[in-house]
């Protein structure tokens, strides 16, 4: 095996160990609490030996780290937040569980394992090492920055909303890290205070991979907005197990499409806020990524998470008519049709769907039902005066919504980005400009791209590379040879992206 096949592997590896130790410690159950009065258990040879062990582990992390800081301090460009990371989210853990080991063998007295602690700060710092790298190449960084600055943008009116209603949210930002395309994902318990987005690295090849960015971005709100899920998924009626199809005593099969419906709310969610915030540009990039002309069969196929519950994305075919109907809902009916007509084009008129049964079976139904149950829901999650959102709609949040008026901006910026000319303006606006002169003029593509990324000012990156007289741009930093790029294949890749096809290998390429 080549240097990057072991690589992988190994990343493939820490991955599963990582996905495991996180799901048992959502599904252990809770220790009571310690009896004052009850008399100390005795350590044992294993307990003392385990110990060492520990300190043993923890040295080596704490050298680590050390060694990943230096490394940073020597680098420009997006790594701040990196250096921010370390300190709060495994330098000074590891600092008091040393301190903590040092005591003695106390904590092993009480039964308490350190092990999972140095699992999670180990896996930390591998992640991190992972962005440096990604970061310290000069075209991995700019993309990279780029990626944190849409991501940041993004944010933006929800973090302000936010403070309005007196909570914390969205306060520290999004951390892009690459990934192989398909695999684009977001973990949120990796670093407690940075939501983790895995972004294609192909951003100079393929303008719509951008639309990864709002689509995780809605992954971050399902799970950080305080309430907003629960309130979800309580006002849809979707409270429920996502069964498969069963079959009765009179062996026929029987299911509900809110079953489905479940399983898929927050696929939904994740498609229908990545519209919101990026309008026509957002749909037509997720129709792009999710089309298959090659296999149609797969945009009208429906997946079992196991053998008794559905997978959590719902057929592409769905996907890209639900958006096409929100979109239609937002006032771009002509976009919507648009985009309705290329679907069908490269996958034909698809009237079913394959959907799974329990004892791994299959069926195909009829789409139309399952079509006007999502479009209904879709109504309800665009009209939904939100209690989590302090009463408002979506579109009252201020900022949040890319509607018809914001799109003449748009239309102006696509303009000057066919021509070439870089613009200093709003990082989403600048990437849904992008995506929307594509759509004009996909021959001058590549001149999109190269404006685009001289457009957005990345976070933390140190220049400024649009053509603007209020901005002094500063010369790059030389960060040395390259990053040998197929080592940082799936990194960190967890849940079902573990389960998903292999992606190309990563590149930076910029046309």
């Amino acid at each position: 095996m080549s240097r990057s096949d072991w690589l992988n592997l190994a990343i493939f590896v820490v991955a599963v160990v990582y996905s495991l130790w996180n799901r048992r410690s959502r599904e252990a159950p809770a220790e009571p609490p310690d009896e004052p009065d009850a008399p100390p258990v005795p350590a044992t040879r294993e307990d003392a030996s385990a110990s060492r062990a520990a300190r043993a582990r923890a040295a080596e992390l704490a050298s680590e780290v050390a060694t990943l800081s230096a490394r940073l301090e020597t680098l420009r460009g997006p790594v701040a937040v990196l250096r921010r990371a370390l300190a709060a989210q495994v330098a000074a853990p590891l600092q008091a569980l040393q301190a903590s080991l040092e005591r003695g063998e106390a904590a092993l007295t009480r039964g308490d394992d350190p092990r999972a602690d140095l699992a999670l700060l180990g896996q930390r710092l591998y992640a991190l090492g992972i962005v440096a790298e990604a970061r310290a190449d000069t075209a991995g960084a700019a993309l990279l920055g780029d990626a944190d600055a849409v991501a940041d943008a993004l944010l933006r009116p929800l973090r302000q909303h936010a403070r309005t209603l007196g909570h914390a949210a969205f306060d520290e930002r999004v951390v892009c890290m690459p990934t192989s395309p398909g695999f684009e994902s977001v973990i949120l318990g990796l670093f407690e205070a940075h939501p983790v987005v895995f972004t294609p690295p192909d951003f100079g090849e393929n303008l719509h991979r951008w639309a990864a960015i709002p689509h995780e971005i809605a992954h971050v709100v399902w799970h950080r907005w305080p309430g907003f899920a629960a309130e979800a998924t309580t006002a849809f009626g979707l409270e429920r197990r996502p069964w498969l199809p069963r079959r009765d005593a009179s062996g026929v099969y029987r299911s509900r499409i809110e079953d489905a419906l479940a399983a898929w709310l927050e696929e939904l969610h994740a498609d229908l806020f990545a519209v919101v915030l990026l309008g026509p540009a957002a749909a037509r990039g997720l129709a792009a990524c999710f089309a298959t002309p090659e296999k149609p069969a797969l945009a009208v196929t429906a997946r079992a998470l196991d053998d008794l519950t559905y997978a959590p994305h719902p057929p592409a075919t769905l996907r890209v008519r639900w958006t096409a109907h929100a979109l239609h809902r937002q006032g771009f009916a002509g976009e919507a049709q648009a985009i309705l007509r290329s679907w069908t084009r490269q996958h034909g008129d698809q009237t079913t769907l394959t959907v799974p049964l329990t004892g791994g079976l299959v069926a195909e139904v009829t789409l139309e039902p399952f079509f006007e149950a999502g479009c209904a829901l879709v109504d309800a999650y665009l009209d939904r005066a939100w209690s989590s959102l302090g009463g408002a709609t979506l579109g009252g949040v201020p900022g949040l919504e890319l509607g018809p008026g914001r799109q003449t901006q748009v239309t102006a910026l696509a303009q000057s980005l066919m021509m070439g000319i870089a613009q200093a303006r709003d990082a989403a606006l600048l990437l849904a400009a992008a995506i929307e002169a594509r759509e004009r003029a996909p021959q001058a593509s590549a001149a999109i791209t190269r404006a685009l990324q001289r457009s957005i000012h990345g976070l933390e990156a140190g220049e400024r590379r649009a053509e603007d007289p209020r901005f002094a741009p500063q010369a790059s930093a030389s960060t040395g040879g390259p990053v040998e790029v197929e080592e940082l294949a799936a990194a960190l890749a967890l849940g079902d992206v573990l389960t998903q096809r292999r992606g190309a290998a990563l590149s930076y390429k910029n046309r």
